[in-house]
């Protein structure tokens, strides 16, 4: 006997402490092909004779003769797949919502300025009417370098009140989508 795959079928939530737990009682149950009891996680295992069966994992244990360090370790692989699984979807949704609420905030011009001058009129610092966190300084004169800070910002803070995640939060999501997928790769 060998295993094909072991597949943990159950929801996962993320937690207070940005972990993700399984929910019990979500998973899709199975009946055992050897004991017939209902089972979360399913073990796909081919016999000799090449035959497939799904079974628990104490079936599959003691089917195949797992010793525990080794049975505990396929089922930890099994719900960290399964946890990464629920994150990567998350991550892809976050992701899409950022992105639609910057193509639209791109869209959205400019309200009016209020310009505070500086050092005797050295410098500036300009600020969204109605926004006094969307502001920008510049210490010589105005440059378009500055007027795009400015429009970003301002992009950044329509981002945030639409979704709750800033615009740069898009590199650490991509991030760890790779990551994600690095791990697939890894244990496929």
């Amino acid at each position: 006997m060998h295993i094909l795959k072991v597949v943990d079928t159950r929801q996962y939530e993320e937690g207070p402490d940005d972990r993700f737990h399984p929910i019990p009682g979500s998973g899709d149950e199975h009946e055992c092909d050897r004991c017939g009891k209902r089972h979360e996680i399913h073990w796909y295992v081919c016999d000799d004779a090449d035959k497939e069966f799904v079974v628990g994992g104490s079936c599959a244990r003691q089917a195949l003769m797992l010793d525990k360090k080794e049975f505990n370790r396929i089922q930890r692989l099994a719900a960290r797949r399964r946890k990464a699984e629920v994150e990567f979807e998350e991550l892809l949704i976050k992701k899409l919502r950022i992105e639609g609420a910057r193509a639209a905030a791109e869209k959205t011009p400019l309200p009016s300025v209020e310009i505070e001058m500086l050092d005797g009129g050295r410098g500036q610092v300009r600020t969204v009417v109605g926004h006094p966190s969307v502001r920008v300084r510049s210490f010589g004169p105005w440059t378009k370098d500055r007027e795009q800070c400015l429009k970003d910002s301002w992009i950044d803070h329509l981002v945030f009140q639409t979704t709750g995640r800033l615009v740069h939060h898009l590199h650490s999501i991509d991030n760890r989508i790779m990551e994600i997928e690095e791990f697939f790769l890894s244990i496929d």
